[in-house]
């Protein structure tokens, strides 16, 4: 395995925010050379890619980053380049894990180690947030059950691919599902819009993924209330 450089750029932004008293805010966002191809199992790819995401935000916190950003596709290949088209999407739900909704019950994966043992992303995502005292933004796939949804595909699931955010106890406080795919075989669309805005103990942020911000909605997240 060729070696892959970790390139994590800290920004400082001034906002208003109550944590310790301070006016400003540390954010890390990684970018990273993603390892995998098809001869790899799904496993090795999702490990070894999670491996390089808690090495960086080791670093990011040991220069006191408050917020790491990591990249879209990032622990999973993308579905353009053909190695997972439509007719596998039983291959591309290797990598595909059901993420709860913080808006309708709490879930901290670390700590909830049974529940989660099977979800190797979200539980080693959240371990990394806790473990490193961070606020993580991570994207990857989400698996939701769409029986008697119109537009459901016949494998009765939708893939979503989403933007999950964890507080730094390792809860996830938020998800956003990509509106606008780029010619992502295999992943499917959300059927409404969502907020898009969540709140930390540091400032309030908005997420959304690549070609989203192409569109005019997401350009007036100034003037969007709630979250």
């Amino acid at each position: 395995m060729a070696p892959i450089v970790l390139v994590i750029v800290l920004l400082v932004v001034v906002t208003s925010c109550s944590e310790a008293h301070r006016n400003y805010y540390r954010a890390a966002v990684y970018e990273h050379a993603r390892f995998g191809t098809i001869n790899d199992t799904a496993r090795l790819i999702v490990e070894t890619n999670l491996e390089y995401y808690r090495r960086a935000a080791e670093i990011a916190s040991r220069k006191g980053a408050d917020i790491i950003l990591y990249p879209e596709y990032g622990i999973f290949p993308y579905p353009e380049y053909g190695l997972y088209p439509p007719a596998e999407r039983f291959r591309l739900k290797e990598f595909m894990e059901i993420v709860p909704d913080p808006k309708t019950a709490s879930a901290n994966p670390c700590l909830e180690r049974k529940e989660f043992s099977q979800r190797l992303i979200l539980r080693t995502l959240s371990c990394i947030a806790r473990n490193n005292s961070i606020l993580v933004v991570a994207n990857m796939g989400d698996l939701q059950s769409c029986l008697g949804t119109p537009g459901c595909p016949d494998d009765g699931v939708f893939h979503l691919n989403t933007n999950v955010v964890f507080d730094k106890d390792g809860t996830i406080i938020h998800k956003y599902h990509k509106e606008h795919l780029f010619y992502e075989l295999g992943m499917d669309l959300p059927r409404k819009e969502q907020f898009f805005t969540f709140e930390t103990s540091f400032g309030k942020f908005a997420t959304f993924i690549c070609f989203d911000i192409d569109f005019k909605r997401m350009s007036e997240v100034g003037r969007v209330k709630g979250g």
